[in-house]
């Protein structure tokens, strides 16, 4: 989570979104102090009336990334010499 106390606003980073590139633009550029553990979703009591965002993708881009980055991630064990016969 990354606090902007200036703007009275908190960033929750979910994972798989583009969280990390948002992030490093929040702390580089608009001060940005990160709070608890890089996915925490607990929010101290001192921020309870900060507005809040995050990221979300969709749920079939997300399945289809998954379903790719395992698919390519095995072809090795499936592949002899890089053909399939």
């Amino acid at each position: 989570m990354v606090v902007l106390e200036e703007y009275c606003v908190l960033f929750i980073e979910v994972p798989r979104t583009g969280s990390e590139a948002i992030r490093q633009e929040l702390m580089n550029n608009y001060g940005g102090v990160s709070q608890g553990s890089k996915h925490s979703i607990h929010i101290p009591v001192k921020y309870r009336d900060f507005k809040v965002f995050y990221g979300q993708s969709n749920p079939v881009d997300r399945a289809f990334s998954k379903y790719k980055k395992y698919s390519v991630r095995s072809a090795k064990y499936f592949l002899h010499e890089g053909k399939w016969w």
